[in-house]
């Protein structure tokens, strides 16, 4: 078994920098909620201390995984400067799999120019 530092990329670099926290919310109030905690503590302190995990898939409503792949799209877009935010996708056998990463991939990638 390899350690992470010798995977991932410029790991090396952000060794003893990375946030021993990972926050997962997928309810939009409890996203946004952490998303603002993790700004305000990034200020504070002048580095991130915690990254926060957008999950579509124990968050998104049945019938409304669409919906809720736009708005995670649109919050971790809108994040602050400097913010650590990762994205949980449905498993690879939901039916909502392939559309999550349509779009939130999709979208991401578009607002990169």
């Amino acid at each position: 078994m390899r350690h992470p530092r010798e995977v991932l990329l410029d790991a090396q670099a952000a060794a003893g920098v990375l946030p021993v926290c990972d926050h997962y919310s997928g309810v939009e109030v409890r996203m946004r909620k952490s998303l603002q905690l993790q700004a305000q503590l990034t200020q504070e302190f002048g580095a991130c201390v915690f990254d926060v995990t957008l999950d579509c898939e124990d968050g998104a409503p049945v019938g409304g995984e669409a919906a809720h792949a736009a708005l995670v799209v649109e919050l971790a877009l809108g994040a602050a400067d400097g913010a650590r935010v990762a994205v949980r996708v449905h498993p690879v056998d939901h039916p909502s799999f392939a559309d999550d990463l349509r779009v939130i991939a999709g979208q991401a990638a578009d607002s990169q120019g």
